[in-house]
């Protein structure tokens, strides 16, 4: 039986498929290629990335903003937005925060847009706050040096000794000079209606 067994075939013929031509598809309903993973997954809650090595973006505006709202005023509900820049070793002892501009760097804590923080003239750095804000340069923890410029005044504090000098004149004065005190190389010049020396 094994000797009489013959090997027998029949080509089979198939109807040729015609390419699948391209549909056009509504926005927001793309299909998902091949190998994409699914695509970009809906943003929802809070959303960290860790990335080992460097990060690199170039454009020619960049913006990082924490908002409540979208420019079109949809809101996020956020009641407390916040933007940190930092860099962090994993155990703290190092870290690096560089902020760079060939023209100026503007820091503004306002409202409004007086004046704008994408000012074109800015040249160097720029510390600008409302009237009721502080700007406080600290050093230390509990403050025991630190320089306090507020709306009510300006405050300097120093832990030992607070040195100003200047190669020419150092002038203090209040009231639009009508009591100053002028110290020049030549000597020291007080001027007031009243001078009191105990």
């Amino acid at each position: 039986m094994i000797g009489s067994f013959k090997h027998q075939y029949s080509r089979r013929y198939e109807r040729s498929r015609a390419w699948a031509r391209p549909r056009n598809f509504a926005k927001g309903d793309e299909p998902v290629g091949a190998g994409s993973g699914g695509g970009e997954p809906p943003v929802d809650g809070s959303q960290t990335i860790y990335f080992q090595g460097l990060w690199g973006v170039g454009a020619g505006t960049i913006k990082l903003a924490a908002e409540d709202h979208t420019e079109s005023g949809i809101s996020f509900n956020s009641s407390d937005p916040v933007a940190s820049l930092s860099g962090i070793a994993h155990d703290g002892s190092k870290g690096r925060a560089n902020v760079f501009g060939s023209q100026g760097v503007r820091i503004a804590s306002q409202v409004g847009s007086v004046p704008p923080p994408d000012n074109k003239s800015i040249s160097g750095v720029e510390i600008y706050v409302q009237d009721d804000k502080e700007i406080i340069f600290q050093q230390g923890l509990y403050g025991t040096q630190m320089m306090v410029m507020a709306h009510s005044g300006t405050t300097l504090t120093g832990s030992t000794e607070i040195m100003i000098q200047c190669n020419q004149q150092i002038t203090l004065q209040v009231a639009g000079g009508v009591s100053s005190i002028t110290l020049t190389a030549t000597g020291i010049v007080m001027k007031g209606p009243l001078i009191q020396i105990n």
